[in-house]
């Protein structure tokens, strides 16, 4: 119901803006008819009618004046085509043509004889005809940039004008089509790759460009093998297990098509792939395979330093406050009033710490090529922390401060009611009490280390 009520208020209050803007532009377009400006006036009778299609006046002004601009419009063309400029008379007949089609969006029929759409489709006729023998010619000469351009122009008159689309397809895609064989001859895969595919969205099944795309592809992808994980006395087994699946999903996400991951049960060249001891020795048992290796390139992983810490938490007792209201009783007179007092009372601080942090090299290497295309480093570490305070008592009540017996006034008691030291407590007891764990922790540091890895391995733009 609420929903209903709002889409009512808003529908309402749009009708209403729509109502003065419509009102505006008609007090102005008046005073420009008035003053003899029937252009100006039509543009802002057009407007009011805009706002608000029910505007009556708005539509006989625009009815009035516009007229009048289609009719100076149809003045020009009238010249034009008597002076025999064809592509001056095309122009200026589609400009009346397309305020004709204006003032129809708002309802208003302007007279536009029939007689005049004879004459364009003369000139229009003739103009297209001069034109498409030029783009004809320019094709034959193989000036595609020419040809495009010209084809372009007869198009965006007359759509389905003799054969000029398809004329207009080859000017346009036949270079780039080109261009893709050229690169696919030289073994540049992945030009060859984007120009194919430039063809293919633009002209989809030109020639036998999706073919050729298709060769381009498979001969541009660099498909990868992920070694074991060599690991650290402190990392074990589930580490690099967990690191190779992410690393392998990550490369897997790259929005370039030339990736692939080979997974470990598609490489049989190498049977106990899997178990080998390190990465050095993968690299050296494909190496050995050559071509017959499943993979273009072995992607390695070494982590060096892997610690995982949570520190012992501290608890800090700290002196404060909490006030309330007692009632006190004058004896003399036996009437009663309100005090404010501060009850000395303890709290306490918490504060702890876990991390986890590790360095690790990764190399992607290129069997096929016999090179090292990748080498560096991650390394970095995720720290989360907790401090926050805790009372036994109303969290609201408790002010800041400091006291020496709890028994005893003293000069060095101290009352923060207002200030920064109230505000830090107020902090410190809203503050989060749980920390993360270390396996959160370590999925968000291994999040970082793969993106690092797959971002350098995506940089990596090998043409084949």
């Amino acid at each position: 119901m609420i929903k209903y009520v709002s889409l009512v208020f808003i529908l309402s209050l749009s009708l209403l803006m729509g109502g003065c803007a419509s009102k505006r532009y008609f007090k102005k377009a008046l005073k420009y008819e008035q003053a003899g400006l029937y252009s100006n006036a039509a543009d802002l009778y057009y407007s009011s009618l805009a706002a608000n299609n029910n505007n009556i006046e708005a539509r006989i002004g625009f009815q009035r004046t516009g007229q009048m601009v289609l009719e100076d419009r149809i003045k020009v063309f009238k010249s034009k085509y008597k002076s025999g400029t064809t592509k001056e008379a095309v122009y200026a007949f589609r400009e009346a043509d397309a305020y004709h089609k204006k003032a129809e969006s708002v309802g208003v029929k302007l007279l536009l004889p029939q007689e005049q759409r004879v004459y364009y489709q003369e000139v229009e006729d003739k103009y297209l005809n001069n034109i498409y023998q030029d783009a004809s010619k320019a094709l034959e000469l193989v000036q595609y940039g020419a040809a495009e351009t010209l084809f372009a122009e007869i198009l965006a008159i007359n759509q389905t004008y003799k054969d000029s689309k398809s004329k207009w397809v080859i000017a346009k895609y036949e270079p780039i089509y080109q261009q893709g064989n050229n690169y696919l001859s030289a073994k540049q895969y992945r030009s060859a790759y984007y120009r194919f595919d430039e063809v293919v969205r633009g002209a989809s099944a030109y020639k036998n460009s999706i073919e050729q795309r298709e060769t381009a592809l498979r001969n541009a992808t660099l498909s990868i093998a992920i070694a074991p994980v060599g690991l650290s006395d402190k990392s074990d087994k589930s580490t690099g297990e967990q690191l190779k699946t992410m690393m392998a999903n990550e490369i897997n996400q790259i929005k370039a098509p030339f990736y692939k991951v080979i997974d470990d049960q598609s490489i049989r060249s190498v049977s106990y792939w899997r178990s080998v001891s390190s990465p050095e020795l993968a690299v050296q048992l494909a190496k050995r395979q050559g071509s017959r290796f499943e993979a273009k390139a072995v992607f390695t992983m070494s982590i060096d330093r892997y610690n995982r810490t949570i520190a012992a938490a501290t608890k800090t007792e700290k002196h404060g406050y909490v006030k309330r209201n007692t009632t006190v009783v004058d004896k003399a007179t036996n009437t009663t009033s309100q005090k404010v007092v501060y009850d000395k009372v303890v709290y306490y601080e918490y504060t702890q710490e876990s991390k986890v942090h590790f360095t690790l090299e990764y190399k992607l290497f290129r069997i096929d090529q016999n090179e090292l295309a990748v080498s560096s480093r991650f390394g970095d570490e995720e720290i989360s922390k907790v401090h926050y305070a805790s009372f036994d008592g109303d969290d609201k009540a408790l002010i800041a401060g400091y006291w020496v017996s709890k028994d005893k006034s003293s000069p060095d008691d101290k009352i923060y009611e207002t200030g920064q030291a109230a505000k830090e407590l107020q902090a410190l007891l809203a503050a989060p009490k749980t920390m993360l764990s270390l396996t959160e922790l370590e999925n968000k540091l291994f999040a970082r280390c793969v993106n690092q890895m797959a971002t350098q391995i995506e940089n990596y733009k090998p043409e084949n």
